[in-house]
């Protein structure tokens, strides 16, 4: 289920209605996990720099 979610959120006008809907919860715990699940799917994990 989640790779078709993944596959899904590669999309950005997808990804900004996921994460707007989340956000429209009012629940920061669901925010955060649409947010990291975008993060996920588009691969950006492996972009981000450690701040040291």
């Amino acid at each position: 289920m989640k790779e078709q979610l993944y596959e899904d959120l590669r999309n950005p006008s997808y990804a900004a209605a996921y994460i707007n809907e989340a956000l429209l919860e009012g629940d920061e715990v669901v925010f955060k996990t649409a947010v990291a699940d975008v993060v996920r799917a588009r691969n950006l994990l492996d972009h981000l720099e450690v701040a040291e």
